[in-house]
């Protein structure tokens, strides 16, 4: 081979390859756009999980709120309930105390 054929092949060869890498490029073009979108798409997913995950822990903070005051309004029915009865009582008492007294008057 001379050095004229030489030069031309490895021309020849220096164009080939370009022209693939050319074709690898266009063909790779569409994947990265793509690989962009399914990043762009996965924070997307992360940032909502990450807002489910909070919202559910408020959730579970909102029930126990919940829970606690079902359970104090429980225990401020009972008393509530407990001072009436003392009242009645109390009444019951001040009323017969009263009779008594207008009675033997």
């Amino acid at each position: 081979m001379t050095e004229t054929s030489s030069t031309l092949t490895m021309q020849q060869a220096a164009e080939r390859l370009q022209s693939a890498l050319g074709k690898l490029e266009n063909a790779l073009e569409p994947m990265i756009a793509r690989v962009g979108e399914l990043e762009t798409r996965l924070e997307k997913v992360k940032t909502i999980d990450a807002d489910r995950a909070k919202l559910a822990s408020e959730v579970d903070e909102l029930k126990a709120q919940n829970l606690s005051l079902r359970e104090r309004e429980k225990e401020f029915a009972r008393l509530a309930a407990e001072t009436t009865r003392e009242l009645e009582t109390v009444i019951a008492e001040v009323q017969t105390a009263l009779g008594e007294n207008g009675s033997g008057a």
